[in-house]
């Protein structure tokens, strides 16, 4: 394609957009061929069916989009350990802090009326669906504070190396070696 100043040239794929076009040529069994950028927004992907066309969006939290802009820090060097340390923090995904709905059974009002007659209190479906929102309501997350994790997680992995332990995946936190939790 070529506009006013020359040629416009595509964006590589991201991984995302792959994976996307990739799952989408499958289940429509044919071809998605990149749309090269315009002035007035349009869809990413174009199939040769010109009904069918693709634009992809990568739905993230905010909390990742924190954690991942906490982790970017320097490589930090200690003068004090004598391994390479790899630590993996465990952190809630969107599907963790928003799951969807799940199909509650529709409301059946034979049973109701009988469970009501014998004195219960039975929660319609629109109920049981607005307390499960309450209780699953994707809360924002703290992020975990990344900045001089190094210097601070360095005593304790220095005990680590002193006691000839070099992985603690797995590890009973009731271990002295490792540590109990905070």
């Amino acid at each position: 394609m070529v506009n006013r100043e020359g040629p416009i040239a595509l964006e590589p794929e991201c991984a995302s957009e792959k994976l996307a076009r990739s799952l989408l040529e499958a289940v429509w069994d044919c071809q998605l061929v990149r749309v090269p950028p315009r002035s007035t927004p349009t869809v990413d992907y174009r199939a040769s069916d010109p009904a069918r066309g693709v634009e992809v969006k990568r739905i993230t939290s905010a909390e990742y989009h924190d954690l991942t802009a906490a982790a970017n820090v320097r490589e930090w060097k200690s003068s004090q350990l004598t391994g390479r340390w790899m630590v993996a923090i465990d952190r809630p995904t969107l599907s963790d802090t928003l799951p969807p709905t799940p199909h509650f059974a529709d409301d059946d009002e034979d049973d109701i009326a009988f469970w009501e007659r014998a004195g219960y209190t039975v929660n319609r479906r629109a109920e049981r669906e607005e307390q499960w929102r309450k209780t699953h309501s994707g809360k924002p997350q703290r992020t975990v504070v990344l900045k001089n994790m190094g210097p601070n997680l360095e005593p304790h992995l220095a005990v680590l190396e002193l006691h000839h332990t070099d992985c603690t995946r797995g590890a009973d936190s009731s271990d002295p070696l490792v540590g109990s939790p905070s």
